[in-house]
C-alpha cells in the first residue's frame, strides 16, 4: 500500500508541476504579446516624429533656395517674386518645363508638392504651384505637410506680399 501512496504522490506532483509550466509559459506568452505591442507602438510614433521632422527640413530647404532669395531687399529673408514665377515655369508642365531642372530638383526634394499661396497685395488669394511630386499612388504613401509664412518680394514694384509655403512631404507607408 505504500507503494501505491508513493504514486499517488509522485502523479500529483508531477501535475502540480506540469501547471506551473502551463501558468509559467501562459505568463510569458502575454508578456511577450504586451512588450511586442508596446515596442511597435514606440517604433510607430518614432516613425512619425522621424516624418514630421523631416518635413520641416524639406520646408527649410525651400525657403533656404538661393535660386528664389531676393537679391538686394535689405529686410531679412525673402522670397523674389519673380524668381519664384520663373522656377514654377521651370518645373511646372508646359512651354517653360525643363527637364534637368526637374531632375534637379527631384533630387532635393523627392515626392513631394510645394505651393505658394500668396495673402495680400494685388495677388491675395492665388496659389502659385511650385512643384508637384505627388506619388501616382497616394494610397501607398503618408502625407506630412508643413505651412511657413514668408515675404515675397515684387522688385518691379518694390513691395512685399505675405505668404505661405505650403510643403506637403510623401513617405512610402510602412507596412507590417
Amino acid at each position: 500500500m505504500a507503494t501505491q501512496g508513493r504514486g499517488r504522490d509522485a502523479q500529483l506532483a508531477f501535475g502540480e508541476t506540469l501547471m506551473v509550466i502551463m501558468v509559467l509559459v501562459f505568463l510569458i506568452g502575454i508578456g511577450m504579446v504586451f512588450y511586442y505591442s508596446a515596442s511597435r507602438s514606440s517604433l510607430n510614433t518614432e516613425l512619425q516624429h522621424r516624418e514630421d521632422v523631416q518635413a520641416v527640413l524639406l520646408a527649410q530647404r525651400v525657403l533656404s533656395m538661393p535660386e528664389v532669395a531676393c537679391d538686394r531687399y535689405a529686410g531679412g529673408s525673402c522670397i523674389d517674386s519673380l524668381k519664384l514665377a520663373a522656377l514654377a515655369r521651370m518645373l511646372g508642365p508646359g512651354a517653360g518645363h525643363d527637364a534637368a531642372a526637374w531632375t534637379t530638383y527631384y533630387g532635393r526634394f523627392a515626392e513631394a508638392a510645394i505651393t505658394v499661396r500668396y495673402l495680400t497685395g494685388a495677388q491675395a488669394g492665388q496659389r502659385l504651384p511650385l512643384y508637384d511630386a505627388t506619388p501616382k499612388d497616394p494610397g501607398n504613401f503618408t502625407a506630412q505637410q508643413q505651412f511657413i509664412f514668408t515675404t515675397i518680394y515684387d522688385p518691379v514694384a518694390d513691395e512685399q506680399d505675405l505668404a505661405y509655403l505650403n510643403v506637403t512631404r510623401y513617405a512610402r507607408r510602412q507596412t507590417g
